[in-house]
């Protein structure tokens, strides 16, 4: 079969605000390449990471590398799962802080110096929410020009996420939550939820002091090209696997909106495609969602060990290996 008549495969990292106490448990007792992984970020940092994690106070300190670490370590054991079956994968992206573990599994840059810079966003992001705090809020069953117009009429309010046509995260100086989500029902959105887990406003032109000092972590870091892998950066949408053009697009990951209904969109125009979101816990946030907009995507979900089996099989039978 030649490369192009392959079926095609892509991963989809979830993003922040998904963490708990126990959420790299499962994987760590199934898998040593998973315990490789926390051992590798471990050396790099220069502490351990599965101590911060014991308790709800330390793991919201270590949240957002806390969270990158589960997720990787949850790629390493479906690649140790599915052996050879791993060829098949080629494209990578995430939502908003999962950009970083499909830049780590494209190929772009190696897992030691991933877990320097995203430990370096988490302290970044912390003194930027003591600085000026900001919030986030999950909309949906809005359209793009009808929230845009809901927040020209306040201020350092913006659409930080277009996760599907009729689902954003607005982020910014939101002063008066509950005065906002009434503006928003009043306008017909059918849920408004803050987004608790994330208290700064994260992609948004707020971020721009943030995002200066991350850009000088980024340009210490090396990248790769992807040796024929493809990332969807949340800044374009647009796929690519040369370093350099990954490497440009980083610093305005904060500051930039996260355009994840592009790379759907995107998606849709080149083939019918299996979509794997990997994240730690019960649920998926997207593919049962993208499943219904976009035809030719069907979405599956690995946030635990119990659901490696029934990827495995999927993905076999999507390659026709069975």
């Amino acid at each position: 079969m030649t490369a192009e008549a392959r079926p095609q495969i892509a991963i989809l990292f979830k993003g922040q605000g998904i963490h708990f106490v126990g959420m790299e448990r499962q994987v760590l007792e199934y898998s040593a390449a998973a315990r490789k992984v926390f051992d590798r970020v471990e050396d790099a940092i220069g502490f351990s990471l599965r101590e911060k994690m014991t308790n709800p106070a330390k793991l919201d300190n270590y949240a957002q590398l806390a969270t990158v670490t589960t997720e990787i370590a949850q790629w390493e054991a479906l690649k140790e799962h599915i052996g050879g079956l791993t060829e098949y994968i080629r494209k990578f992206f995430g939502s908003s802080l999962g950009q970083f573990p499909a830049y780590y599994a494209s190929g772009a840059v190696n897992l030691e110096h991933l877990a320097v810079l995203v430990h370096k966003r988490n302290q970044l992001t912390k003194q930027a929410q003591e600085k000026r705090p900001g919030s986030m809020m999950a909309v949906i069953g809005m359209a793009e020009d009808d929230l845009t117009g809901v927040l020209s009429e306040g201020k350092d309010i913006y659409i930080g996420n277009h996760n599907f046509p009729t689902s954003h995260v607005i982020s910014g100086d939101i002063q008066d939550p509950d005065l906002m989500m009434d503006k928003l029902k009043r306008k017909n959105a059918k849920l408004v939820s803050p987004l608790s887990g994330i208290p700064y406003a994260s992609h948004s032109p707020l971020m721009e002091e943030v995002s200066a000092e991350m850009g000088e972590a980024i340009e210490a870091t090396p990248f790769s090209d992807t040796a024929g892998n493809a990332v969807y950066p949340n800044e374009t949408a647009e796929p690519t696997g040369t370093g350099s053009v990954l490497k440009g697009l980083l610093p305005r990951h904060l500051t930039d909106p996260v355009l994840l209904d592009q790379t759907f969109a995107r998606l849709t125009t080149e083939g019918r495609h299996l979509v794997v979101e990997i994240g730690p816990g019960e649920k998926a946030i997207f593919v049962r969602q993208m499943g219904k907009i976009y035809e030719g995507l069907q979405g599956l979900h690995l946030g635990e060990i119990v659901d490696l089996a029934a990827v495995g099989e999927k993905i076999k039978q999507h390659v026709g290996a069975v």
